[in-house]
């Protein structure tokens, strides 16, 4: 059997990590990172996060094909080819799209407080 590589992620710039943390200050939810990446989270929910030169936004099924059709700077979230990412959509991390990424991360707010909190899972510790 052929060993699957993984394909290297580009890490997000200085530039793209400053405006996730400007238009994800003063909201509530915890801060931690996600495979390298900073993402907010809401009751143990994801809510956002970078990704290279993304932002991408979890949301529900049903608001996902209306809120591509509502923004055109959104698109399916694929973090390798042929692997799109059920609920995330995801934008270009730029300052001409803040007022977009506000909003949208505003919403995936909301749609996180909608949903149970998720309960951490036990780790299992390996026998020595």
């Amino acid at each position: 059997m052929a060993e699957v590589k993984m394909p290297k992620f580009e890490k997000s710039s200085e530039s793209v990590l400053k405006l996730f943390d400007e238009i994800t200050a003063n909201l509530p939810g915890e801060r931690k990172k996600m495979f390298g990446y900073p993402c907010l989270f809401l009751n143990g929910n994801m809510v956002a996060g970078t990704f290279g030169a993304e932002i991408i936004f979890r949301f529900g099924a049903d608001a996902h094909e209306s809120l591509k059709a509502k923004y055109m700077a959104l698109r399916d979230f694929s973090p390798m080819p042929g692997r799109v990412s059920k609920g995330s959509l995801a934008a270009a991390a730029i300052d001409s799209n803040k007022a977009i990424l506000r909003e949208l991360l505003l919403q995936a707010l909301a749609h996180a407080a909608s949903l149970a909190p998720k309960v951490p899972k036990a780790r299992k510790h390996k026998k020595s």
